[in-house]
């Protein structure tokens, strides 16, 4: 359990890192509309590759669409607990701490998701 941790919180923080980078600079180059759009595209297939490298999932079509099925969940989790957090905490709290509440939530049910349904054998 620790070592698929230490796995998936190293790829969670490159993920954040570079998912903000990746967004400022389409940001700066399209609409946000359009930076957010690609930023998700490039990041979906960056955790991707790297959840496989990692052999925290076994590389087949079926854990791909499963990965593709939770990205899309847990983005639209994110969006909705932002927005409640946000509209119940807003006299008390800026965006900014909403927002990192936020993903240290959703970290927090991802990890025990993708544990739950991740291919043991694989975790070392």
């Amino acid at each position: 359990m620790l070592n698929y941790l230490v796995k998936l919180s190293s790829l969670s923080v490159l993920s954040f890192i570079t998912s903000n980078i990746l967004f400022y600079f389409f940001e700066k180059l399209y609409d946000p509309v359009i930076g957010s759009i690609l930023t998700i595209i490039i990041m979906f297939n960056f955790n991707t590759y790297f959840i496989f490298k990692l052999k925290l999932f076994s590389k087949n079509i079926k854990n791909y669409l499963k990965l593709l099925l939770y990205s899309f969940l847990f983005r639209i989790n994110e969006l909705i607990m932002f927005n409640i957090l946000y509209f119940f905490t807003y006299k008390n709290f800026t965006s900014n701490i909403v927002f990192f509440i936020t993903l240290i939530i959703s970290f927090l049910i991802k990890m025990i998701f993708y544990y739950k349904s991740s291919d043991m054998k694989h975790i070392n």
